[in-house]
């Protein structure tokens, strides 16, 4: 057998529950042991015993692991005592995998806590008992010396007997030298006790006497009651609070007591007190009498006075000593074994499959079920046309979905997408926004949207799209004064934009810039300005909108978003109608209120919502609004088919 080890190990001592660093000698330990012998380590004890099977592998190796106490004993902390009504009975069960290992740990627990029952029973006992024998030691090693002190003074003094004057003092002192004996002990046990009452606290290890009796009933009876009260108190501590009336109540009970029992202790001091005096001062009285006899005489009556008190004391320890032994040997254990746990063949319980099955069955509905409605709690993003109308009273225009071109020209690009689909049933369906006497006149389509990145410029692109590939001579103008988007997808610079007109650095003629696009015209931005809000309310605004409305049929104004800026707001005067971009996933529901409350107080008017970048499950769009319209894959030319590489990185 080899046990490697570390050149310094951690000990542990489980009777007194200490560690401690061992300095390992050698790293490595090898010696030869049979199975069964007690292996004797300086750092373990312990023994191998085979199982059955165990000797057909002779010969082979073997790895042993030790676990660490905490380990093992969690292992076990399973254990249930269940109580039987009705009786003194515990029933202890515990499961595991191994019936054998559970068979012994059971009947070991109990036998060690049977064990250790009786010696909390008997602890009183034993300790009364170490007492004595120590008394008892020192006593005999006294009477020893006195009784060779005794005999070597008689042989040297040739003195061997008492006069019978003496023998008559003598046998008086010793007469009264064992009854002050006996009261300074109980002076000084009710001293030790009074002491301990005033000191302490909790009273849970009120002294007894070791080797007297307490014969008064008054001390005993109130020893008892406030111990009695002191174990009711902890167990009541542990159910109700320090302000319930029954425990303020016992604490007084307890306080009465505890002054009574300091009261006859007082009373019983000052008794003892006075025949201690009383015994002294007729020992003191022959004392004066001793005087009278010859020297020698009174030496040995000394000797054998000093002799008498110490075999006196000899003789009351060696009857405490026997009364101890028969109270430790006559006291049994509490706890008896009925039943002793052992392998009576029975199944295992686990694993239990149809309750396992059932509970499978039940977490993979409810677990989903929780998880959908999570995410629908704390979704606080549209995600839906219905989310839409049961935010706001604003109707509904229309859906646009999810575009894969290059760029934002999607309709330009992908005619018979459905992308460019969607665009067209908007642009047949926002004309019923427009005032019938406006029907055959330029028309002006303000898009905006709640926060930046809702594809509001992307629907501005597409819509002025729509309309210049539908034969009409549109604009598009670039209003965002602050973030200009729509130069990049024309392929147009942004040095020359609307801000030059604005400013009066320009023309009008000067910042119109025809698109790749027939029909459509595009006026960009241009250069960000230091102050984008006065430019709009300027009259030169105005004066650029009407000369648009007399070379323009339609005319799409992509402006500031209106949760962050107000220059939208200033632009409505301008717009025949008006259209909100939400984005599907991106749009916070509450960011609808400020447009709800402008739609409410009649400040924006003619105003409808598109639901942009929208995608469902199901293969194709398609949702009914007002006349309704709806397009799939099925029936327009479906969008080039990207890998799936390409799908999962794209950008949305």
């Amino acid at each position: 057998m080899i046990l490697k080890k570390e050149p310094t190990a951690r000990i542990l001592n489980y009777d007194a529950n200490l560690s401690f660093v061992y300095d390992v000698v050698s790293d490595q330990f090898s010696q030869k042991f049979k199975l069964g012998d007690k292996i004797s380590l300086p750092f373990l004890n312990f023994s191998l015993k085979p199982i059955e099977g165990f000797g057909n592998r002779t010969g082979k190796s073997f790895m042993i692991r030790f676990d660490d106490r905490s380990r093992v004993v969690s292992k076990y902390k399973r254990v249930r005592a269940v109580s039987i009504p009705g009786t003194s009975l515990l029933d202890v069960v515990l499961t595991g995998p191994n019936k054998s290992r559970l068979v012994d740990y059971l009947n070991k627990s109990v036998e060690i806590l049977a064990e250790d029952q009786l010696k909390e029973k008997t602890n009183y006992a034993r300790q009364t008992l170490k007492f004595i024998e120590d008394q008892f030691k020192n006593t005999e090693d006294s009477l020893s010396t006195i009784e060779g002190s005794i005999g070597h003074f008689k042989q040297k003094e040739e003195i061997y007997d008492l006069s019978a004057e003496g023998s008559l003092i003598f046998s008086k002192t010793t007469e009264l030298d064992d009854i002050q004996t006996d009261l300074v002990d109980r002076l000084e046990y009710y001293t030790n006790l009074e002491n301990y009452i005033k000191t302490s606290q909790d009273f849970t290890n009120i002294p007894a006497p070791a080797v007297i009796d307490v014969e008064d009933s008054a001390i005993s009876s109130s020893v008892a009651a406030l111990t009695g009260l002191i174990t009711e108190r902890e167990k009541l501590s542990g159910k109700i609070t320090a302000s319930h009336p029954s425990l303020i109540a016992l604490n007084h009970d307890i306080a009465t007591t505890k002054n009574i029992l300091l009261e006859n202790i007082s009373s019983l001091k000052k008794v003892l007190q006075l025949s201690v005096s009383n015994v002294q001062k007729r020992i003191n009285i022959y004392d004066a009498e001793l005087k009278t006899l010859p020297k020698k005489e009174q030496k040995l009556l000394k000797y054998q006075r000093r002799y008498a008190m110490t075999e006196a004391n000899y003789m009351h320890l060696m009857q405490k000593q026997y009364e101890a032994g028969i109270a430790i040997a006559a006291s049994m254990s509490d706890i008896t074994v009925l039943d002793k746990a052992k392998d009576t063949g029975q199944i295992s319980t686990k694993p239990r499959k149809p309750f396992n099955y059932m509970v499978g069955v039940l977490l993979g509905i409810l677990l989903p079920l929780f998880l959908i409605i999570a995410i629908e709690i704390l979704d606080t993003k549209i995600q839906t046309v219905e989310q839409i109308e049961s935010q706001t009273s604003i109707p509904v225009l229309g859906v646009v979905g999810r575009s894969t071109a290059k760029n934002g020209l999607a309709v330009f690009l992908n005619p018979k997408a459905p992308v460019a689909e969607s665009f067209r049933a908007l642009r047949s369906s926002i004309h019923f926004l427009f005032d019938r006497k406006k029907r055959d006149k330029s028309k002006t389509i303000m898009i905006t949207s709640s926060v930046s990145g809702e594809g509001k410029t992307f629907i501005s692109i597409n819509m002025a799209t729509v309309f210049a590939l539908s034969g009409k001579k549109t604009v598009l103008v670039g209003l965002d004064l602050r973030k200009p988007k729509i130069f990049g997808d024309f392929d147009i610079s942004n040095d020359i934009g609307v801000v030059n007109y604005l400013s009066g650095q320009k023309t009008i003629e000067e910042v119109i810039f025809h698109s790749q696009i027939e029909n459509l015209d595009v006026i960009t931005a241009g250069p960000i300005p230091p102050n984008p809000s006065e430019l709009i309310m300027s009259s030169a605004a105005e004066e650029l909108m009407e000369y648009l409305k007399e070379h323009y049929d339609y005319i799409i104004l992509d402006t500031p978003p209106v949760g962050l800026v107000a220059d939208a707001f200033e632009l409505v005067k301008y717009a025949d109608a008006t259209i909100y971009v939400v984005k599907q996933g991106v749009t916070q529901k509450g960011m609808l209120k400020m447009i709800n409350d402008k739609h409410a107080k009649k400040e924006v008017s003619k105003i409808s919502i598109v639901l942009n970048n929208f995608k469902v499950k199901s293969e194709g769009y398609g949702y009914g609004y007002g006349g309704g319209y709806g397009y799939g894959y099925g029936y327009y030319e479906e969008e080039e088919k990207l890998p799936i590489y390409k799908r999962i990185f794209k950008r949305k």
